[in-house]
């Protein structure tokens, strides 16, 4: 399966469990409503709903009510602490220099990041000069690829959407991984897509990871068996194909 297929079809399998989570505990305080005063000024266009004893219905949307409080609060958290790490990344890349959208920070420790764009500013690429001298030209392109990949491509929103399902649901938070996964695997092909050659992609790829390896937030994915080798390891192989006669059918179906 193509990676960016992948990534929605992952992004979607995360989300399902925590819409469950959060429409669960929604629907017992539904007979609640006309008891409110906006709902019941329209009590007389809506038929009542008809839920059973009055101690019943208050003891059920009682633990709904507790149960949608939790994921709120668990979700409002999550929220909160990745807003605090993105205005850190903001502030690290505004102390830097900038140019076309690239931002090289005067860092010796190899970093890499793509910054999302906000209302009245575009992405950028953030890179340290450590990561920078750590590879050589071809690889550098390579490097800055990928991070434009993530920027045109808007994988943050993808991730974003599974982080929040994983703050919403335990299932969900498995499957994050799985997202970031995609993500990192669809934006790699773009570079090795405009190269022509995967091995150069692939070695480029692997050498960066190593020397990213001296940031503490990242030795898990350095391992011999995490993500960076599985992705090696796709760039080593055959292209992911694409399918012509479903394009073809596409196409033809498609309204003139």
């Amino acid at each position: 399966m193509r990676p960016d297929i992948a990534l929605g079809a992952v992004t979607g399998a995360a989300a399902a469990p925590a819409v469950g989570a959060v429409a669960c505990p929604v629907m017992p305080l539904l007979p609640l409503l006309p008891r409110l005063p906006a709902p019941a000024a329209l009590a007389h266009l809506l038929k009542p709903v008809q839920a059973g004893p009055a101690a019943f219905v208050f003891g059920a949307s009682a633990l709904a009510a507790g149960a949608l409080a939790m994921v709120v609060a668990a979700a409002v958290g999550g929220a909160a602490a990745e807003a605090l790490r993105l205005r850190a990344a903001v502030g690290r890349a505004d102390t830097a220099p900038q140019a076309g959208g690239l931002c090289v920070l005067d860092e010796e420790r190899p970093d890499a990041f793509a910054l999302p764009g906000r209302p009245g500013r575009v992405g950028r690429i953030v890179v340290t000069a450590g990561m920078f001298r750590a590879l050589d030209p071809h690889e550098r392109d390579v490097l800055l690829g990928h991070e434009r990949a993530h920027l045109d491509s808007r994988h943050h929103l993808f991730l974003a959407v599974a982080q929040l399902a994983g703050w919403c649901h335990p299932a969900s938070a498995t499957v994050v991984p799985q997202v970031s996964f995609a993500a990192e695997r669809a934006a790699d092909e773009t570079p090795a897509a405009a190269c022509g050659d995967r091995r150069p992609t692939a070695r480029a790829v692997g050498k960066a990871a190593l020397a990213a390896l001296f940031l503490p937030a990242r030795t898990a994915a350095g391992g011999t068996t995490g993500p960076v080798p599985a992705r090696v390891k796709a760039l080593l192989l055959k292209a992911p194909a694409h399918r012509p006669h479903l394009d073809g059918q596409r196409r033809r179906g498609a309204p003139r």
